[in-house]
């Protein structure tokens, strides 16, 4: 394949996102492997979803960051837990949003944060 090195090439503009998003896909399919889940998943399906959110959380709206270690770069959730990594349970978080969720709904985290904005309104 041909690596083009200009900023303005499609390609060069995109490879980050190439990357990121076919390790997200790498750590859903290692995890479904070793929890014995379904996953159904794969790298077209996970950008084309990336595309659709506008390179957003689905549930933060917050821009995805690529940085390696950042909280805010995208991650798989599984919307119920233990449900597999399959169209109908996944959506695609901020990585932050995903280990705020662990095992709990995406109610649970939206009265944390509603909580946490309210303490903070107080100081």
């Amino acid at each position: 394949m041909h690596v083009c090195a200009d900023p303005t090439h499609i390609d060069y503009v995109l490879r980050p996102w190439f990357k990121k998003l076919y390790a997200c896909v790498r750590t859903a399919r290692s995890r479904a492997k070793k929890g014995g889940y379904e996953c159904t998943i794969d790298f077209p399906y996970i950008y084309k979803m990336c595309i659709d959110q506008h390179f957003t959380c689905a549930q933060t709206g917050l821009q995805f960051d690529l940085d390696t270690r950042s909280p805010w770069g995208p991650s798989i959730d599984q919307v119920e837990a233990g449900g597999g990594y399959t169209p109908d349970n996944i959506q695609l978080v901020c990585a932050m949003y995903n280990l705020a969720k662990s095992t709990y709904s995406d109610s649970d985290v939206a009265l944390f944060g509603l909580a946490l904005a309210e303490r903070y309104e107080q100081c």
